[in-house]
C-alpha cells in the first residue's frame, strides 16, 4: 500500500485540514471530527471543499457519535484516500504540531465512504467532545518481523480496527479486501489474546530481545496531566516484607556505585553499602523497592518524579522525587523513600538504577511509617504539585485517605495559606520525628530563607547548587544561610557542586537535617516545593561534619 504522512510544525501556524490537506490531496474532502465554533463546513473553492459528516454515524451496525468518538479521520472525494488526522478540525490546532497518516486503498475507502454517504450536511450542529474520555479508536499496525507477523489473509496485512463507544469488540477492515466488509473482531480489545492486535502488541507489552520499539502518547500510561509544574519524586511504602532496621539515609558519591549508608540511632559512622546501587539486589534500597519493580499482589502504591522513566521532557515546575506504597492486605507497615534521581525506579519492570546516573551524587533517604501517616505525607505532597507516573492503588483506599484521593486524580488547588508544615513519626519503638514543610507555587517564598530558616530558628548550612543571585546570607543573628563549599567528602568519597544534585541542609543548633526538593536558587520563589527535616542526633552530626567548610558572608 501506499501511505503517505503529512506533518506540520507548531510555528507553521497551518491549518492542516484546509492548508496542508485539501491542498495536498487536490480533492474535496469529507471530515469526521469533533468541530468548534468557528470552523464550519468549507464550499467557497470549487472541488476543494471540506465537508462535515453529520453525527451519528454507523460502522456495520454499531453507532457512534461525535460526543462520545474520539477519532478523527477523512476520506477525499476523488480518489481513494483515507486519512487518519492527530487533530480535531479546531481553530487552535493552527498554533499546535500535527500529523495525519492518508493510506491509499479502494477497500478501505469504500468503506468509510459508505459510512459517510447518507449523512453529509453543510449546516452542522455542534458537539464537544469529552476531554479525555477515549471511546473510539483507530489503531494503525505494519509490523515486518519473522517472529511478530500476524496472519491475515494468509499473507502480512495492513488493517484498521474501528471500536464504537461502549462496543468492547470492534471492527476490522483488511486493506485490499475488495467486495469483503467490516467483520467482527474476533475478541475483546481489552483481552491481551484472541485478537489481531493483541498480537501485533505481544513483544511492545512483554520483554523481547529482538523486539525495540518507541512508544508515543499525549496522555501516556500512569502519567496523569503530562502538564505539570510538579518535580517531586517520592516512594512511600507500606508492606511487612520489605521493613528495614531503623531508618536509613543513603548517600551516593559521583562514580561510586556502592555508595555510603547511615542509620538513625547508630553511634557509628557512615557505612559502605554491600552492595552497588545498580545491582537488584543486595543492598537495602533493592529490598525497600522490591515489591515495585516486581508484581505483588498485597503492596500497591504511586511513584512520582519530575523525570518519569521513558518520559522524556516532561513540563513540570516541580522537583520532587519518590514512591507511596502501602499494603492493601491487613499489616500496618510502610516506608516513604525520597530520593533524588531522576527516571528511578520503573515500576513493576525490574530493577534499573540508570546508568548516567552513577556519575553524580545522589541522597536517598527511606523512612518507615505507620500508614495513618499516609494521608498526612499525601497533603504536603499536594502542595509540591508532584508528577505521578505510576498508580495502583486501588479506590477503597483512596476513599479513606482524602488527601491521597485529591493528589492521585490531580486536584492540586491550594487555598491559604499556601504554605503547610506537618509532623510525623516513624515507626520505630522510639520513633524519629519528621517535619515537612511545603510550600505552593502561588506563595511565591524562598523556601530557605522565608520557610526554612524561620521554622527552624537556626542558622543553616546549604549544600545546593546555587545561582548568581542568592549567596549567603549573614544579615540576620543566629540566622544565618551559610553555604557548604565545594569539595565534599562523606567518609573519603568526594564529590562536587558540578556532579551533585543532592539538595541538603543541617542546623547550626540542635539536630535538624533536611533534604530540599529545590536548589538555592532565586527561581524556586515561584514554584511549588518541599523539604523533608530529619531530627535525629546521629544524621545530624554526620552531615555537620561534612559541612565544616562554609563561603564567607557578602
Amino acid at each position: 500500500l501506499k501511505v503517505t504522512i503529512y506533518s506540520k510544525g507548531e510555528k507553521s501556524r497551518y491549518e492542516i485540514y484546509r492548508r496542508v490537506l485539501v491542498k495536498k490531496l487536490k480533492t474535496g474532502i469529507k471530515v469526521w471530527t469533533t468541530r468548534d465554533k468557528t470552523l464550519k463546513s468549507d464550499c467557497r473553492i470549487l472541488g476543494r471543499n471540506i465537508k462535515l459528516i453529520a453525527s451519528p454515524i454507523d460502522v456495520n451496525g454499531d453507532a457512534s457519535s461525535l460526543d462520545s468518538d474520539a477519532s478523527q479521520w477523512l476520506i477525499s472525494d476523488n480518489g481513494n484516500k483515507f486519512c487518519v488526522i492527530d487533530k480535531p478540525y479546531h481553530k487552535s490546532q493552527i498554533k499546535e504540531p500535527a500529523m495525519a497518516v492518508c493510506i491509499d486503498d479502494a477497500a478501505i475507502f469504500g468503506h468509510f465512504n459508505r459510512i459517510v454517504l447518507p449523512l453529509l450536511t453543510v449546516t452542522q450542529k455542534i458537539s464537544s467532545p469529552r476531554p479525555g474520555i477515549l471511546k473510539v479508536t483507530i489503531y494503525i499496525f505494519h509490523k515486518q518481523h519473522q517472529n511478530v507477523k500476524i496472519k491475515m489473509q494468509g499473507e502480512l496485512v495492513m488493517a484498521i480496527l474501528y471500536k464504537a463507544p461502549a462496543q468492547p469488540n470492534g471492527k476490522i477492515l483488511h486493506a485490499g479486501a475488495v467486495g469483503g466488509n467490516w467483520a467482527n473482531s474476533p475478541a475483546a480489545v481489552t483481552r491481551n489474546d484472541g485478537h489481531s492486535f493483541a498480537k501485533a502488541t505481544e513483544h511492545v507489552f512483554a520483554p523481547h530481545g529482538e523486539n525495540k520499539f518507541i512508544a508515543y502518547n499525549n496522555d501516556p500510561p500512569d502519567v496523569p496531566k503530562v502538564r505539570t509544574k510538579s518535580n517531586s519524586k517520592v516512594f512511600h511504602k507500606q508492606h511487612q516484607n520489605a521493613k528495614m532496621q531503623g531508618e536509613l539515609v543513603m548517600w551516593t558519591a559521583p562514580a561510586q556505585s556502592n555508595g555510603k549508608v547511615l542509620v538513625e540511632g547508630a553511634a557509628a559512622n557512615w557505612a559502605g553499602s554491600p552492595g552497588a546501587v545498580t545491582a537488584d539486589n543486595g543492598h537495602s534500597f533493592a529490598k525497600a523497592l522490591e515489591h515495585v519493580i516486581a508484581v505483588n499482589g498485597n503492596n500497591k502504591f504511586i511513584s512520582y518524579n519530575n523525570h518519569p522513566p521513558d518520559v522524556p521532557k516532561v513540563k513540570t515546575k516541580s522537583n520532587s522525587k519518590g514512591v507511596l506504597m502501602m499494603d492493601i492486605t491487613g499489616p500496618d507497615a510502610a516506608a516513604w523513600i525520597v530520593h533524588t534521581v531522576p527516571g528511578f525506579p520503573k515500576a513493576r519492570t525490574g530493577y534499573l538504577f540508570p546508568p548516567a546516573e552513577v556519575q553524580k551524587g545522589h541522597l536517598l533517604i527511606c523512612l518507615t511509617i505507620k500508614e495513618d501517616q499516609i494521608d498526612t505525607i499525601a497533603l504536603t505532597l499536594k502542595f509540591a504539585t508532584p508528577l505521578i507516573y505510576y498508580n495502583d492503588i486501588p479506590d477503597t483506599e483512596m476513599n479513606s485517605r482524602p488527601n491521597l484521593k485529591k493528589l492521585v486524580s490531580g486536584e492540586s488547588r491550594v487555598l491559604p495559606p499556601l504554605a503547610v508544615t506537618k509532623d510525623i513519626t516513624t515507626a520505630a519503638a522510639v520513633g524519629l520525628k519528621v517535619t515537612i514543610y511545603s510550600k505552593g507555587e502561588k506563595s511565591r517564598y524562598e523556601i530557605y530563607r522565608k520557610i526554612l530558616l524561620k521554622k527552624l530558628k537556626s542558622t543553616v548550612k546549604v549544600w545546593t547548587a546555587r545561582d548568581n543571585k542568592l549567596k549567603s546570607d549573614c544579615r540576620i543573628p543566629e540566622r544565618n544561610i551559610r553555604l557548604v563549599t565545594s569539595p565534599i567528602s562523606v567518609n573519603g568519597d568526594q564529590s562536587t557542586l558540578e556532579n551533585d544534585v543532592s539538595q541538603w541542609l543541617v542546623t547550626e543548633t540542635g539536630n535538624k537535617f533536611c533534604a530540599v526538593d529545590k536548589p538555592y536558587q532565586k527561581s524556586q520563589a515561584m514554584e511549588p516545593a518541599m523539604a523533608v527535616c530529619i531530627d535525629d542526633a546521629t544524621i545530624s552530626a554526620r552531615f555537620k561534619e561534612i559541612a565544616q567548610n562554609v563561603e564567607n558572608c557578602s
